[in-house]
């Protein structure tokens, strides 16, 4: 399924919200969105649900999985603050 349909989108945006159901609570999570992998080459079109942890976790401890309804997960290591 290419990411211009529609249904992509849908069903990318129903596994965010089950990802985000999953690790609601855990204080180690900034966020979870959809998007490239900012390490990955250039080019490349794949589209991750991506955990934004503020710091260096035990991933398995937090149960993050490597996928949720066909969709990748990739973990994202950034403590964001405002400027």
């Amino acid at each position: 399924m290419s990411t211009s349909e529609p249904e992509f989108w849908q069903r990318a945006n129903q596994a965010r919200e089950k990802l985000s159901l999953q690790l609601s609570g855990q204080p180690e999570v900034s966020l979870i969105d959809l998007g490239l992998d900012p390490n990955a080459m250039f080019g490349s079109t794949q589209i991750y649900l991506r955990v934004h942890l503020r710091h260096a976790a035990d991933i398995h401890q937090l149960a993050i999985p490597q996928e949720v309804d066909g969709m990748p997960v990739i973990v994202i290591i950034a403590d964001y603050h405002l400027e």
